[in-house]
Order: C-alpha cells, then structure tokens, then sequence
C-alpha cells in the first residue's frame, strides 16, 4: 500500500464483512477508526481500485467515513474482498 497508515484502514473494512452477514446489505459503507493521515483521496482511490465510488464522507471528530457506492452488489463486493 502506498500509505502505511491504509493497514488500519483496510484492517477496519474487514469489520464490514461481520456486518454484511448479519444485517441488511446497503450501498454505503462505514469505516471506524480511520486515523488522521488518511484522507478521502486514500479511501477513494483503494475502493476504486474494484468500483465506482460516488461519494467518501470523513467524520473527523469520530475517526469514521461513510462511503457511497454505486449499488448494494458493488458494496458486498467491495466488503468481502477486504
């Protein structure tokens, strides 16, 4: 990965995959404890890598983003492959 700190990042979106399996699948994705140094451009530009991204939202104060995706389909795709 280009920036050391996209580990972690990475590390939290395989929270989603636990999620997936026990809630309804939707097409935006949550990531919790993203640290400061990653911005939206990092996020963008790893979840493009295997799909359209329509919109990343940082939430600063709670260390989150939010991340919009195209279709529920490209979201499960998206979780299962981190």
């Amino acid at each position: 990965l280009s920036n050391p700190h996209l580990g972690v990042l990475l590390s939290f979106i395989l929270i989603l995959l636990y999620l997936m399996s026990v809630t309804k699948v939707s097409k935006v994705l949550h990531i919790s404890n993203i640290t400061h140094n990653i911005s939206r451009f990092d996020i963008l530009d790893e979840i493009e890598k295997l799909c359209p991204v329509k919109q990343v939202f940082i939430l600063r104060p709670n260390n989150q983003a939010l991340v919009e995706l195209g279709s529920e389909e490209d979201a499960e795709m998206v979780s299962n492959y981190f």
